[in-house]
């Protein structure tokens, strides 16, 4: 049983953690129009070197300069009118990782969810992470650094040819299986959610990612989750101006052909679902 919207507080201060420049509009669009709403954009920097990926190819880019800073573009585009600061911790986008996460990524993603909370000085704040909806995530791929320098060995072995065989098989997978759990996604949850779930002065809030609610919803990601942290999590669903949503996706449009889509594409309102649903994170018995 769903819980009504004032299962959550409107009126307090709400971080919206995005781990990819499109997650809080894609997926949290209804507490990106709380009046004290932030987005905390988290794998958002650019590598040095540059590099090139299948997936910023696909979207239409030479490489990762060019790629992040379209992205940011496109995102402050998509956010335009609304008067929702971005912060951004400036880590990599999994794809451009050549080795495992470094080990104080996790503390520099939690610094950065703990100092907005300082600046806002209230008795209690909301912060939203994602839930982690998908198909389980392939174990080969959390970390990252391991698959993508195979992924680049692989393409350079097989030449131009081959590379665009590749190309058309990527294409091709995005645009028609159901998505997996995305690991930054998870690792940003589980380090947010999963450090902070009991905090009294927060209300941690799971959000469904689209379009990865499609290859499974995020109600068994969030129960696990919330035992994990000795939590119960309290389902919340809210309604959204899809329209509004839809124009405002619209603004990602390098994106847009490659991300999974039943239904129609995410920038109509018929390719978006009607509700946006979300977990509150609460103690056992309250």
């Amino acid at each position: 049983m769903s819980l009504p919207v004032s299962a959550l507080d409107p009126t307090q201060p709400v971080l919206v953690v995005s781990p990819h420049l499109d997650d809080a509009i894609l997926s949290a669009f209804a507490l990106c129009r709380w009046e004290r709403a932030t987005v905390l954009n988290v794998f958002d920097g650019a590598p040095t070197p540059r590099h090139e990926t299948t997936w910023d190819r696909l979207c239409g880019f030479a490489d990762s300069d060019d790629a992040v800073s379209a992205r940011h573009a496109e995102n402050a585009a998509a956010f335009a009118g609304l008067d929702v600061p971005q912060l951004s911790v400036g880590l990599l986008d999994s794809q451009y990782l050549t080795a495992p996460r470094g080990l104080d990524e996790p503390e520099r993603i939690l610094t950065a969810v703990l100092d907005w909370v300082h600046t806002q000085g209230e008795p209690r704040c909301t912060v939203a992470v994602p839930a982690g909806a998908g198909r389980p995530a392939p174990a080969a791929s959390i970390g990252g650094g391991a698959v993508s320098a195979r992924k680049r060995a692989i393409r350079q072995a097989v030449g131009p040819f081959g590379g665009a065989l590749l190309d058309a098989r990527s294409r091709y997978i995005a645009r028609h299986t159901k998505p997996a759990a995305q690991h930054d996604h998870l690792l940003v949850r589980d380090v947010v959610a999963g450090r902070l779930a009991a905090r009294p002065d927060l209300d941690v809030v799971l959000y469904e990612e689209v379009p990865y609610l499609w290859g499974a919803p995020g109600d068994d990601q969030a129960g696990s989750l919330a035992r994990r942290c000795g939590r119960v999590a309290q389902p919340v669903v809210i309604d959204v101006d899809r329209a509004e949503k839809a124009r405002r996706i619209g603004s990602y449009r390098s994106q847009l052909a490659f991300l999974y889509a039943p239904h129609g594409p995410l920038d109509s309102t018929a390719g978006l679902p009607a509700r946006e649903r979300y977990w509150r994170l609460t103690a056992v018995g309250a």
